[in-house]
C-alpha cells in the first residue's frame, strides 16, 4: 500500500498549451514547427493534415 501511494506522489500532471496559429502568405510548415520546438510529424498529426502546404489564413493548432 505505501508503494502505490509513494507512486502517486511522483507523478506529475503535465499541464499541456494549445497554441492557435494563423499561416501567413508563403510560411512553411517546418517553421511553424522549428519556432515552436515541436516536429512536422506532430503538427500534421495534430491537425490532421493531408499536405504539408499551408494556405493563407489556415489555422494550424500547435500543443506544447
Amino acid at each position: 500500500m505505501a508503494e502505490k501511494a509513494k507512486k502517486k506522489e511522483d507523478e506529475q500532471v503535465v499541464a499541456a498549451t494549445e497554441i492557435k496559429h494563423i499561416a501567413k502568405a508563403g510560411e512553411k510548415l517546418s517553421k511553424i514547427a522549428t519556432d515552436n520546438n515541436v516536429t512536422i510529424g506532430h503538427l500534421i498529426a495534430l491537425n490532421e493534415l493531408s499536405t504539408m502546404v499551408l494556405e493563407e489564413g489556415q489555422v494550424v493548432y500547435i500543443q506544447k
